[in-house]
């Protein structure tokens, strides 16, 4: 099973827990936020991502740390209510993060920017 396989497949047990879709808008915001800098001296905290993630109560915000630590791309500072990365999770979060860039550029809209004279024929289908 590769790392990607691994973060994305759903873990089921009392309480299941989705897998992190690279592909989805919102878990590759989470995503983003949790690979800056800043968090990897002194570790990323509830309180850090309700600057980033306003619209979400810290609940749910709670319940989004949970998912990621459960699939091994965060791990607790013991005792605290802090979380890092290590250095294979940081590498999949990047490598999930190109490949999202990196396919952006294959659906219509990009299509349609270089070549605006597809619009009539694509027009129906979009």
């Amino acid at each position: 099973m590769s790392l990607l396989e691994r973060y994305s497949d759903k873990i089921r047990g009392i309480i299941p827990y989705k897998g992190v879709n690279s592909f989805s808008i919102n878990d590759q915001f989470l995503c983003e936020i949790i690979i800056r800098t800043e968090y990897a001296i002194s570790g990323l905290r509830n309180k850090d991502l309700r600057r980033y993630l306003n619209e979400l109560s810290p609940g749910q915000i709670s319940r989004r740390l949970k998912r990621l630590r459960v699939h091994g791309l965060i791990k607790r500072i013991g005792n605290t209510y802090k979380y890092y990365l290590t250095d294979t999770d940081r590498r999949v979060i990047l490598t999930a993060l190109k490949l999202k860039n990196s396919s952006s550029c294959l659906n219509w809209q990009c299509l349609l920017q270089f070549n605006s004279d597809f619009l009539p024929v694509l027009a129906p289908i979009l």
